[in-house]
């Protein structure tokens, strides 16, 4: 899948609502055609999408307000430092980075009780 592609499934998916695309060619373009035309769009992986950057989650983020879950491991582009920004910008939407599941995984583990110690 590529831009164009995901161009035609925003402007003709009516009733697109989550939306699965991994490992895909998508560029921030194809992220900006999917929030203009699917503003009520709640979930959407787009792991291993290589192309993408914060330019484009940011777009998508602000576009849809419905947004709940925006999947972005291994999206190499899209900085930790800017995503921490749109976590406290847009607290209603689940962003999935290694570093973010990491930390919740890690916070988890301390409110159950788990002590970490060092070597």
């Amino acid at each position: 899948m590529d831009d164009a592609c995901m161009t035609e499934i925003a402007q003709y998916g009516s009733n697109l609502r989550r939306l699965y695309c991994v490992s895909c060619h998508i560029t921030d373009e194809g992220l900006k055609n999917l929030a203009k035309y699917r503003p009520n769009l709640e979930a959407l992986d787009i792991a291993w999408c290589q192309l993408v950057t914060i330019t484009g989650v940011k777009a998508l983020s602000e576009a849809c307000p419905k947004l709940s879950y925006l999947g972005l491991i291994k999206c190499d582009n899209v900085q930790n430092e800017s995503m921490e920004e749109l976590v406290v910008q847009f607290p209603h939407i689940k962003y999935s980075t290694f570093m973010l599941e990491s930390r919740h995984l890690i916070d988890r583990a301390r409110r159950e009780g788990f002590q970490f110690t060092s070597s």
